[in-house]
Order: structure tokens, then C-alpha cells, then sequence
């Protein structure tokens, strides 16, 4: 029998996470680290559904939706823009990925004292 003593153990490539059916589509229940995350920004809770990620984003409402709209556009992304300030003030950024399946919504609101960008990655985009 060969000996193993010594030979490296494979890394095990973690799952992806599960998906969830919303209002919005079927979503990824996470964000591939590919993603684009504004620096400094946060996971957080809110009382607003089932999202693929939900980030508190140390900036102003409107400027937190102008770098997703670039961030997004730099990753290979097709961004027409972003809609808004709807009443709320909130903002949403449409997004379709290299794939026309793929389909991201980053919608970003106040909420408190807080900039909170909501993101659906939508699940016929590739999770790597």
C-alpha cells in the first residue's frame, strides 16, 4: 500500500450557498466574493425580506448608488444607471451580467442613520 505521509490533502472548494424564490426573481442566498463591496461597508439586518446581501455603505444615498453603478460597470456588468431618488429617496441600480440570464438589483435606501444598499444576485448568475 503506497504511503500518504507527507502528500498534501486536498482543500475541500466550499458549496455555494442555497437560493431563495422572492418577489424579485430566485436570488443566491449570499454574494460571490467577486461582488464588488464598497470599502467600509458592513453586513447588517434589516426587517425588509430575503436579499442575497444587505450592507450598511458609509455614504450618502445617492453617492453609494453612483459607485455601484461604476463598481458594477468595472466588473463586467452592463448598468444602464441608476433610477431615482425615488419618494423615499431611495435609489435602485439594474445590472445584467456577461450572461443576459444574469440579473443583479442593488437597491440602496436610508434606513435610520444609515446608507443600506440591498442586493439581489439574481441564481442564474455563476456563483464564483
Amino acid at each position: 500500500m503506497p504511503s500518504t505521509v507527507g502528500q498534501p490533502t486536498p482543500t475541500p472548494t466550499p458549496a455555494p450557498p442555497g437560493q431563495t424564490t422572492t418577489d424579485w426573481g430566485r436570488i443566491w442566498d449570499g454574494v460571490p466574493a467577486s461582488f464588488p463591496r464598497r470599502p467600509g461597508s458592513e453586513p447588517t439586518e434589516t426587517a425588509a425580506g430575503p436579499a442575497s446581501a444587505v450592507l450598511s455603505v458609509p455614504a450618502g444615498v445617492a453617492e453609494a448608488a453612483n459607485w455601484y453603478v461604476t463598481a458594477l460597470g468595472s466588473a463586467g456588468y452592463h448598468v444602464a444607471g441608476a433610477s431615482g431618488p425615488f419618494e423615499d429617496g431611495s435609489y435602485v441600480v439594474d445590472a445584467t451580467g456577461r450572461q443576459a440570464a444574469c440579473h443583479v438589483q442593488v437597491t440602496v435606501a436610508r434606513v435610520g442613520t444609515l446608507a443600506v444598499a440591498t442586493i439581489m444576485y439574481g441564481a442564474s448568475c455563476p456563483f464564483r
